[in-house]
């Protein structure tokens, strides 16, 4: 903007008045300053945890190729038990274990 010396003085005058105080200003940028503190360690906390999240996984090791025997011992037990899941669910003498128990045999799953 253009201004005439006349509006020049007014402006900077105005100016003056217009911004923030400076103790207004500081407390602002330290609020910012303290707000990506708290982030940038809550992201760390986050990495962190994350990586302990999957150490049980650790020890998991990928399924075995069955040997002859192997074959012959689950067909066995499939022949006798059938290939229906097991489920064990305690207080099903009422309430929601007894609904449970019902509707899981009526899939004829289980």
């Amino acid at each position: 903007f253009f201004f005439s010396a006349k509006n020049t003085k007014q402006q900077h005058h105005h100016t003056y008045t217009s911004y923030p105080h400076h103790s207004r200003y500081t407390a602002y940028t330290t609020h910012l300053h303290f707000t990506m503190i708290r982030k940038s360690i809550a992201l760390l906390a986050l990495v962190l945890a994350s990586a302990d999240a999957f150490k049980f996984m650790s020890n998991w090791q990928p399924p075995k190729i069955l040997t002859d025997e192997q074959k012959v011992k689950m067909a066995d037990m499939e022949e006798r038990f059938g290939d229906k899941k097991l489920v064990v669910i305690t207080g099903c003498s009422s309430g929601l274990g007894r609904q449970t128990v019902k509707n899981l045999l009526a899939t004829n799953k289980y």
